[in-house]
C-alpha cells in the first residue's frame, strides 16, 4: 500500500530559535504546508484554505491569524518562512533546506521546473525562480493577475443633496415639515453580480441581490479587497460537490471576515 511522497526535514528546526518563537498553530502549520502531498517537488502549490484546516485540525480563522504569522520576517532577521498570494503558497526555504532534493541534481531540477510550470502565471511564481535561479515557466509580461489585485466595485451609496424645504412666513412655528423624500436605492456593480453568478449553481444568490446586504458588510469590515473575496470563494467552490454551499451569503461573508482577520482588523 503506497503511503504517499516521502518527505525529509532536518530535525534541528525545532531546535531553531525563530521556529520556537512562533505560535504553536503557525508551527503546526508550517510543518503541515511543507509536508503535505499538494507541496511537491518545489514547496510552492496551490492551497485551498478549506484542505489546510482540514488537515491541520484548526478554525479558518486560526488557520488565517497562523498565515499571517509566518509571513511576518523572523526575529533574527531572517525574511518570512512563507509567501502566499493566493491560491498559491510557497515555504520560502523548503526547497532549499530539502535533504533529498537538490536543483545540482539533472532529475531534481527537472521535476521542479515541471511542477512550477503547472502553477497559476502570477508573480509569486517568478519569484520562487529568481530566489532558486531557475527559468521563467512563463512570461514575466504574461502575468494573469497584477498584484495588487484591482478591486471590483463595491456597493457605496451615491450621494445626492437632497434640498430641505424652508418655512415661508406662512407656515406657524412648530409645524411639522414636509416629509423627505427617501434615499437612493444602492447600486452594485454588474461586474460583481456576473462574478457571483458563476458560483449560482451551488446555492441561492437572491440574498446577494440585496444592496443592504454588502453595504452592511462594507460598513462591518472596512479595507477588505472585495475583488479577491470573490475570487477565491469562486475557485474554492469550483472544488466542491454541487450543493454543498447553498448559504452562498454566509460563505462569502466568512470569507470576507477572515481576509479581515488577514488586514489586521479587530485587532
Amino acid at each position: 500500500m503506497s503511503h504517499g511522497t516521502y518527505r525529509g526535514l532536518y530535525s534541528s528546526l525545532v531546535d531553531d530559535p525563530d521556529f520556537q518563537a512562533l505560535s504553536p498553530d503557525a508551527r503546526l502549520t508550517l510543518l503541515t504546508l511543507r509536508i503535505c502531498p499538494q507541496a511537491g517537488a518545489a514547496a510552492i502549490f496551490r492551497y485551498y484554505p478549506a484542505v489546510l484546516a482540514q488537515q491541520t485540525g484548526l478554525s479558518l480563522k486560526r488557520l488565517d491569524i497562523a498565515l499571517a504569522e509566518l509571513q511576518r520576517p523572523q526575529p533574527s532577521g531572517g525574511g518570512p518562512w512563507i509567501a502566499l498570494r493566493y491560491p498559491c503558497v510557497w515555504v520560502r526555504n523548503g526547497l532549499r533546506h530539502d535533504p533529498f532534493t537538490r536543483l545540482s541534481n539533472e532529475n531534481h531540477r527537472a521535476s521542479v521546473i515541471r511542477a512550477i510550470s503547472a502553477l497559476p502565471r502570477l508573480q509569486i511564481v517568478l519569484t520562487f525562480c529568481d530566489y532558486y535561479g531557475l527559468p521563467y515557466p512563463f512570461e514575466a509580461h504574461s502575468v494573469a493577475i497584477p498584484e495588487p489585485l484591482p478591486p471590483i466595485p463595491i456597493p457605496i451609496p451615491i450621494p445626492i443633496p437632497i434640498p430641505i424645504p424652508k418655512k415661508t412666513d406662512t407656515e406657524a412655528e412648530g409645524t411639522v415639515p414636509p416629509a423627505l423624500p427617501p434615499p437612493p436605492k444602492f447600486i452594485i456593480a454588474d461586474s460583481i453580480l456576473t462574478a457571483l453568478g458563476k458560483c449560482r449553481k451551488l446555492g441561492a444568490v437572491e440574498k446577494l441581490r440585496d444592496p443592504n446586504w454588502w453595504q452592511a458588510q462594507v460598513r462591518a469590515f472596512r479595507g477588505v479587497n472585495y475583488a479577491e473575496v470573490v475570487l477565491e470563494a469562486e475557485s474554492y467552490l469550483a472544488t466542491q460537490n454541487e450543493g454543498k454551499y447553498r448559504d452562498l451569503a454566509g460563505f462569502l461573508r466568512n470569507s470576507i471576515k477572515r481576509q479581515y482577520v488577514r488586514n489586521g482588523g479587530g485587532a
